[in-house]
Order: structure tokens, then C-alpha cells, then sequence
């Protein structure tokens, strides 16, 4: 049996999407202000720039827009102080390395105060956060999920 790639591409796009807007959910009923990050960072200079658009050529218009790196910011106001964090809807979890080189840069500029990757748990529909740490780029998933 042949996988159609093109019905594959198509029902993966709309699982992520499903996934982001349930973090989405999750998050704000935690008390986060959620909205779309837009911009990306780029390795080189290590600066901030607008995310670019997902163009296809043959049907001559952008596919989406704002598809920055991680998914979303939130933040929450904690005593004077504002939580920042970036979160990252990952359904396995796993980051890639120029995901992780991006997650380090983003770290050590101070944009967020911490990264999140939010992944599907073992039970069904569950999700389970961990936080990227910046000193061996590895997924910390002990954390507490009950903000």
C-alpha cells in the first residue's frame, strides 16, 4: 500500500493546528495571556526578525503567516513581576537542533524567561510541558503541569 504523501502533508498540518489550539486553551485557562509569536531569530547575528511567510509558487498565495519560532509567548503577571515564557507544541516532543540553537540564542538574549515544549502525554488528549534547559540542551519533563 503507497502513502499518499499530499493526504499525509494535509492531515498532519491540521493535527498540529488542532494541538496548538488546545496549548492555546490549556494555557489561558492557567491564567496566561496567549498570542502568536511572528518572529524568528536568526542564527547568524543572533538577532530578531520577522518570521516569513509560507509562500506556494503554484497556487501563487501564502499558505501562513507568522510561523515564527516557538509557537506562542504568554505571559502572566506574577506579585510586580511578569512571567514571559515562549512555548513550543510539539506532539512527540522532540526539538531539532537548529530548534535547540534557537532556544539557546532566544535564553541568553532575555526575551523569555523560560521555553516550554508543550507534547502529548500518555493518557489521551493529555498534555505534558517540559522546559528547554539552556546548559545541556536537553528537555527537562519533570516539571509541574498545574500552574
Amino acid at each position: 500500500m503507497e502513502i499518499n504523501k499530499i493526504k499525509q502533508g494535509k492531515q498532519n498540518r491540521q493535527r498540529g493546528k488542532r494541538w496548538e489550539e488546545k496549548i492555546r486553551t490549556d494555557l489561558t485557562n492557567k491564567g496566561y495571556f496567549v498570542s502568536k509569536w511572528t518572529s524568528n531569530i536568526d542564527l547568524e547575528t543572533g538577532n530578531l526578525v520577522p518570521a516569513k511567510p509560507k509562500y506556494n509558487p503554484f497556487l501563487k498565495r501564502i499558505l501562513f503567516t507568522g510561523v515564527g519560532f516557538p509557537d506562542f509567548f504568554a505571559y502572566k503577571k506574577v506579585d510586580s513581576l511578569f512571567d514571559v515564557i515562549g512555548i513550543e507544541c510539539k506532539i512527540q516532543g522532540f526539538l531539532t537542533q537548529e530548534e535547540k540553537a534557537k532556544c539557546q540564542k532566544l535564553l541568553e538574549k532575555g526575551v523569555f524567561n523560560k521555553i516550554q515544549i508543550a507534547k502529548l502525554g500518555e493518557k489521551r488528549g493529555e498534555i505534558v510541558y517540559g522546559e528547554f534547559n539552556p546548559f545541556n540542551k536537553k528537555i527537562n519533563w519533570e516539571i509541574n503541569n498545574e500552574d
